[in-house]
């Protein structure tokens, strides 16, 4: 069941990280650390996925030689103090209540709302844009009581004058390679670092909070998506305290922001960057992250005029020497015409972006690079053009393996792109490898994305019955069997993230029930059906469209299909060898039905 949502990774790894402020002390202010933490500073690792803390020329916090902690830019005249009071109105919690994982949670979910309430996502609406900008600007114009232009002014000078605009997996613009180990070194390295300090001088300060965003910079690059969303639930409470002028809620709400994009809640994104919009003003990387995120939802046009935006920002802050990113902005336009249907008309602009990404980072492979071979790949692929489109993405797939990892959520995408252009290319064994991998992945992802779930489980239902067509009963429970223990993955990977039952769930459980069915797991089968129908049961009375009822019909009459030949047809018989003591082997399966397409064939009985 295909959805609103282009269910792409190409928008989220292109957000811009837009620190707040070098937040690390001073060499002289940093704590003494005990001989198990790395006497290197972040800021002196070879990766640069935690790049807040690069840049020598950046102003520096030290919290041991003021209470106020006077935060200043490199233009002197400018400093933004943080405060401990705000007119603004943010939840407030007891601190002795933020004890437990449970209230952390709780104040987490009431921040977020009362965010989205106040910027009420528009998404795929068709309200005028340049109203909605206006509208933002007079919000910007009278919230001068919340956050004074003065404060404002300062903050997004901080954050536009260090030059740190990195986007949240690559390394800055000074050709040095990405290297998934070196990341993982750093990972390991700062969660020492964390550990001691919140030991040594509580998670309150700002020396640890320091490390702590560095820690989750890194979280957000690697997909560490359920580590960074438990370390933001302790720290949102203490960075709301300090009010919305300080600079530590400034990173909380973009460190919130880029988690739940990962997590594909598009909206709950959007209110937040909208939020930093309000709060420090207009830039071209904001823009770039809102105009991506707008791409994600279905909003073209809104997407297409924040990267319009960001480009008119980019020849403005270009001229006063800051550092831009115009690649990324170059890479979103030309998303938005791909998704409009304008592919012809968006190869040329994807093509720039890749090629300006390749001379950005010559000095080493950069994930960059491979998000754009991704685009350009798939853009090729639409045009049927499968040679240039295997190219590309297999370039990608390397160079993800190699910056983020074997098993990066990243890599997940371009396996299965992969196994789809073999497909395509009758491949059949090529793409059942890349799919099986790229399906394995995706059910073990922090952020699990059901639909992409859903649409691999059928294209390798298809592959296997209509294309590898089985010769026997034995061939086909061979084939489904390597996909039983993925799908219970999913399942367990679902139940821990809570995920709220809808039609997708109810379809992956169709599907689920389906597979195991061709493995020859009846009774599991029979009770992945029944769940399926006891989700579509609960859902009978959802509002529908025609076409989606008709849909969700189907759906309903297919499961109670399956599970009828469960019942009635496909009744395991107890083999010779399972009445042996201590025998563990399953029982032997009568005859099934040899294509995907007519579960519901009358089979011989038992």
């Amino acid at each position: 069941k295909s959805g609103q949502f282009d269910d792409d990774d190409d928008d989220s790894d292109h957000l811009i990280l837009q620190n707040g402020v070098d937040t690390q002390p001073s060499s002289s202010a940093l704590p003494s650390s005990p001989p198990s933490i790395s006497s290197s500073t972040p800021s002196s690792t070879s990766s640069s996925t935690a790049s807040s803390t690069s840049s020598s020329s950046s102003p520096r916090c030290d919290p041991s030689t003021s209470s106020s902690s006077t935060f200043s830019s490199p233009d002197s005249s400018i400093s933004c103090e943080p405060s401990s009071t705000s007119s603004k109105q943010v939840p407030r919690v007891d601190s002795t209540q933020l004890s437990t994982e449970e209230s952390n949670g709780s104040f987490m979910k009431s921040f977020v709302a009362s965010i989205e309430e106040q910027h009420n996502v528009e998404g795929k609406s068709s309200s005028s844009s340049s109203s909605a900008l206006k509208r933002r600007a007079e919000v910007r114009q009278t919230s001068s009581t919340s956050t004074s232009s003065h404060h404002r002014s300062a903050i997004s000078a901080i954050i536009e004058e260090q030059g740190k605009l990195e986007p949240v997996t690559t390394p800055a613009l000074d050709g040095k390679p990405e290297i998934w180990e070196d990341q993982i070194h750093e990972e390991e390295d700062l969660k020492r670092q964390v550990s001691w300090m919140r030991s040594e001088y509580g998670l309150s300060d700002e020396r640890t909070l320091a490390r702590v965003f560095d820690l989750l910079d890194v979280w957000i690059g690697l997909y560490r998506l359920d580590e960074t969303d438990s370390l933001l639930k302790e720290i949102l409470p203490i960075c709301t305290e300090l009010g919305t002028s300080s600079v530590w809620y400034v990173k909380v709400i973009q460190a919130i922001g880029f988690c739940r994009w990962k997590q594909s809640q598009f909206s709950v994104a959007l209110a937040l960057f909208l939020e930093m919009e309000k709060l420090v003003g207009v830039c071209s990387s904001l823009c770039e992250n809102i105009g991506h995120t707008y791409n994600s939802m279905g909003n073209y046009p809104k997407a297409e005029e924040y990267f319009q935006r960001s480009l008119d920002l980019i020849q403005t802050e270009s001229a006063t020497g800051r550092k831009t990113r115009k690649n990324g902005v170059l890479l979103g336009l030309g998303l938005v015409k791909d998704r409009r249907g304008r592919t012809l008309e968006a190869l040329p602009i994807l093509i720039q972006a890749l090629e300006g990404y390749k001379h950005d980072y010559k000095g080493g492979d950069s994930s960059l690079v491979a998000k754009a071979h991704m685009s350009v790949g798939k853009a090729y692929q639409k045009t049927n053009s499968l040679r240039q489109a295997e190219e590309h993405i297999r370039e990608a797939v390397r160079i993800f393996i190699k910056t983020c990892g074997a098993t990066s959520p990243l890599t997940a995408h371009a396996l299965g792109v992969l196994g789809r252009i073999l497909l395509q290319k009758r491949d059949l064994m090529g793409a059942q490898k890349a799919l099986k991998r790229a399906l394995y992945l995706h059910a073990n992802e922090d952020s699990i994305h059901l639909r992409t779930i859903i649409e691999i489980l059928t294209e390798l239902s298809n592959l296997h019955t209509n294309q590898l067509k089985p010769r026997s009963k034995e061939d086909l429970f061979n084939s489904f069997t390597q996909y039983v223990p993925i799908v219970k993955d999913a399942i367990e990977n679902m139940e821990k993230h809570h995920v709220n039952e809808n039609d997708d769930v109810a379809v992956f459980y169709k599907l689920a029930a389906e597979t195991a069915l061709f493995a020859g797991n009846y009774p599991y089968s029979k009770k992945l059906i029944k769940i399926a129908l006891r989700i579509l049961n609960n859902l009978a009375d959802v509002d529908r469209n025609d076409s989606e009822q008709m849909a969700f019909r189907n759906v309903l009459n297919s499961c109670n299909q399956t599970l009828q030949l469960l019942t009635t047809q496909l009744v395991p018989r107890p083999s010779a060898s399972s009445s042996l003591p201590g025998s563990c082997q399953q029982p032997s399966s009568p005859s099934v039905p040899s294509t995907a397409s007519s579960p519901s064939r009358k089979c011989r009985k038992s």
